[in-house]
Order: C-alpha cells, then structure tokens, then sequence
C-alpha cells in the first residue's frame, strides 16, 4: 500500500500515543501534536476558531496564541477531557476540560488552547516538569528534584496532599521525594 486511503495519507513520524476517555493524542518526531476524537470540552486544542464537535481524522494542536502549532513537546497524556503536554524545556500545557481545576491555570474555565501550568499558589509557572499524568479530572507531574506536584478534582484524596479539597493550581504529593 502506498499509505493513501479515502482520507488521505496515514500518520507518520509518531513518537508518542496517549488515549483520553473519548480523545486520542500523538507526538510527532517535530515536537508537533495531532489530536482526534470528541471535542466536547476542548480536548482536541484547536481553539475558538474552530469549534468542531468532533474530528475522525488527526488534526493540530494549535499554540496557546492559536496561531501556531504547539512545539517543542516530548510527551503527551490524556484525562478525562483534558490533556496535558511536556515541552522539552520542562514547561507543562494543558487544554480541555477544568471544571475541577485540572489544567493547573489557576481557573476552572475549559479551555480550548493550550495554557502553560501555573507555579505552586498560582505564582509564576511551574518549573522543571520531567513526567506527567492524568487521572479523568486531574493532573500530576514529576519534578526535575523528585518531587511531585499534582492540582484537579481531589474528591478521593487523588492529590496525595492529606485533604479532599480540589486545587486549581499544582500542590506537593506529601510523602513522595526522588520519584524517577
């Protein structure tokens, strides 16, 4: 086959998968992300511009101005309508659903282009990122010191910080230190 279907050519140069609940994420050997799927929060990170309802077919992740693709990134995770990036650079992005805080914006708006993770107390950004995860409503990241920070829905203590409170911001996993 010569990689041409009704649709077109098939996706290469994928470095990365990740499944949301009704999303699918790559990473592209550019540092590139496609997105595919439902889009009923956001997940897909095509911004404003275009509010489709759901794609069948990979399309860009847009920059968090919307004018650009996403960049630089090295992986990628899905939640349950959100998703959250790694750049090279040990910055996180997150777009989708927020409804408990899960993008770490310091917000609970849904959000449809990617936005850089806030720092701890929603001071700054959050630094030196070199993992992530996502539950169906929250976010976590390993540190570049071992620590792990997460933020989102915290209904069943999923934050590891001793309280059942949710976090629109990253807060300490209590308990955890050199997690590689």
């Amino acid at each position: 086959s010569d990689g041409q279907g009704c649709l077109g050519a098939f996706l290469s140069g994928v470095v990365g998968v990740e499944g949301g609940y009704s999303f699918s994420l790559a990473v592209l050997n550019d540092g590139t992300v496609r997105s595919w799927g439902s889009n009923s929060r956001g997940q897909l990170g095509v911004g404003p511009g275009n509010p489709i309802p759901s794609s069948a077919v990979p399309v860009v992740v847009l920059d968090e101005t919307g004018t650009g693709s996403l960049s630089g990134i090295t992986s990628v995770v899905g939640g349950g309508n959100h998703a959250a990036a790694l750049r090279y650079d040990g910055t996180l992005w997150t777009w989708g659903e927020n409804t408990a805080g899960q993008l770490g914006d310091n917000t609970t708006a849904n959000r449809d282009l990617p936005a850089r993770v806030k720092g701890e107390w929603g001071l700054g950004y959050l630094p030196g990122a070199v993992a992530i995860g996502c539950g169906s409503a929250h976010t976590l990241a390993v540190l570049a010191d071992g620590t792990v920070r997460a933020w989102g829905a915290n209904d069943g203590g999923q934050l590891g910080n001793g309280t059942l409170v949710p976090s629109s911001v990253p807060v300490p996993v209590t308990g955890l230190s050199n997690v590689r």
